[in-house]
């Protein structure tokens, strides 16, 4: 049950109640809790996913041509998956992550619970929230990028595209990173990144038993 979107407001609303610390900490079921946590999960599920975003009409392809650093060294990327909880362990690896600093970090996906906009903006933008401490993702010194997960759907996906993507992409691009799918081009190699994430999301409570793309 643990991929259920269902289990995963459970968490979401539980989080935000746990007592207040300088990271959210998980708490057990508190029955108390059950309806303001029905309404949470009631509120995303019977809405529409937002639209996939492509690179039609935009500056870019979405093929990002990068340049080997001038000082001759190679190219350093730290990569990250399950990463936006914005507990004291997303803190740390964050940190770790900048040291030394990297010319790239990709966050592979999942922003906890359900990737709405309160987490996005605590979780990933070091916003407080909740009176919580925010925890920043690591960004490298050419750049940042993020794909899509199950949990940033069970938000419909919104905030991810809207919110997260709109503060990433190469270093000093005001338009960000348009799209859930790239590709880094190197002078010897690619990173593809593919979005699996998008179709990851079913019928409300029956989501674990439709087909997955």
């Amino acid at each position: 049950m643990g991929r259920w979107a269902i289990t995963n407001h459970f968490k979401r609303m539980a989080t935000a109640l746990a007592p207040t610390t300088a990271h959210p900490k998980l708490i057990a079921f508190l029955p108390q809790n059950l309806w303001p946590w029905v309404w949470d999960y009631l509120k995303f599920s019977f809405t529409f996913r937002t639209s996939f975003r492509t690179y039609q009409h935009k500056a870019k392809n979405g093929v990002y041509a990068i340049q080997p650093n001038p000082i001759g060294t190679g190219i350093r990327i730290a990569v990250a998956g399950d990463w936006g909880t914005g507990t004291d362990e997303a803190a740390a690896i964050a940190t770790a992550m900048q040291n030394p600093t990297p010319d790239f970090t990709i966050h592979l996906g999942d922003v906890y619970s359900v990737g709405d906009d309160e987490e996005i903006r605590e979780n990933c933008l070091g916003q407080k929230e909740n009176n919580y401490d925010g925890v920043k993702w690591p960004h490298g010194s050419r750049g940042s990028f993020a794909l899509n997960g199950n949990h940033e759907m069970y938000a419909k996906g919104g905030p991810y595209f809207d919110t997260f993507l709109t503060t990433l992409g190469l270093e000093g691009d005001a338009e960000g990173q348009v799209a859930s799918f790239f590709c880094l081009e190197f002078e010897q190699w690619r990173i593809i990144a593919i979005d699996t994430g998008y179709n990851s999301v079913g019928w409300p409570i029956l989501g674990a038993n439709t087909p997955r793309q």
